[in-house]
């Protein structure tokens, strides 16, 4: 439940959304600044990880072809989102090869959509308004062949949605309640950036797997980026660089020698102001 207990495993993933609306080149950018958001940050690299296209169009065979669009022009993870069967079949068939993540299976369209993740062998997800609907999909995917299952409790406010993400941690942990012991998404509500972040780190910190954004504002992506690299470190073993000697400019005989701790925060701070003065 919580990350001093021990750490938490598999970080967080930040996925950003495409509209299948775009024309072939707003597509095209799009994917491009999604696949721009990669940051260095105290000598890891970090980056979004997903894009989830969206299926605004309603059209099946526009949501395809958007979706092979997108596969052709990035190597990030992909999200299927609609409420159209029929579209996420057509869709599925066109990615299939890279494993896309199957948005979204509800108790209207639960059969239709877990058998198109069991024929295209991907993940699917589960989505409903409460917790105890979540459960009940997750019994029904089951039944229909795959337990590669991710879960979207929707709430009316973000308080809900944190609500039901604690709610489904605790009882998948506290009372070993298997149909709710799997990965989460959350989709983060409309706002500008500044929003978004807010709601994301959130989301982030209790306890969604997957968030999906739609803000590119590259300060905004590395703010959760970090919040996502930090929760994820290990509280009892902080990110550390190699114990040596690290020559920074023209090095001689005359040159003075700084000590640090290995700590890469404090390593990395000192190099770049060492740098930076020359």
């Amino acid at each position: 439940m919580f990350r001093h207990e021990e750490k938490f495993y598999n970080p967080a993933v930040i996925a950003v959304s495409v509209s299948d609306k775009l024309s072939a080149d707003e597509l095209k950018a799009r994917v491009e600044a999604i696949n721009d958001l990669q940051f260095d940050r105290v000598g890891t690299h970090i980056q979004a990880n997903a894009i989830t296209v969206i299926n605004d169009s309603g059209s099946a065979d526009t949501f395809a072809g958007a979706a092979e669009t997108v596969k052709g022009l990035t190597s990030l993870a992909m999200v299927l989102a609609s409420s159209d069967a029929d579209a996420l079949r057509a869709a599925a068939a066109k990615v299939a090869d890279v494993t896309p993540l199957i948005a979204c299976a509800t108790a209207e369209n639960v059969e239709a959509v877990a058998k198109i993740a069991v024929d295209n062998k991907c993940p699917v997800v589960a989505k409903s308004d409460s917790v105890e609907g979540l459960a009940e999909l997750t019994e029904k995917i089951k039944a229909a062949g795959t337990e590669e299952i991710v879960l979207c409790p929707v709430g009316a406010s973000l308080k809900e949605q944190l609500y039901s993400l604690s709610k489904i941690r605790a009882l998948a942990l506290k009372k070993t309640f298997r149909p709710l012991g799997y990965p989460t998404i959350s989709f983060v509500p409309e706002g500008d950036a500044d929003a978004q972040t807010a709601a994301a780190t959130a989301l982030i910190g209790k306890y969604s797997s997957v968030v999906v954004i739609e803000t590119v504002e590259k300060a905004a992506v590395l703010a959760m980026l970090t919040v996502v690299m930090n929760i994820f470190t290990d509280p009892q073993k902080p990110v550390q660089v190699e114990s040596k000697v690290y020559p920074i400019g023209e090095v001689d005989e005359n040159s003075p020698v700084l000590l640090t701790t290995n700590f890469s925060l404090t390593y990395f701070t000192v190099e770049s102001d060492v740098e930076a003065s020359r």
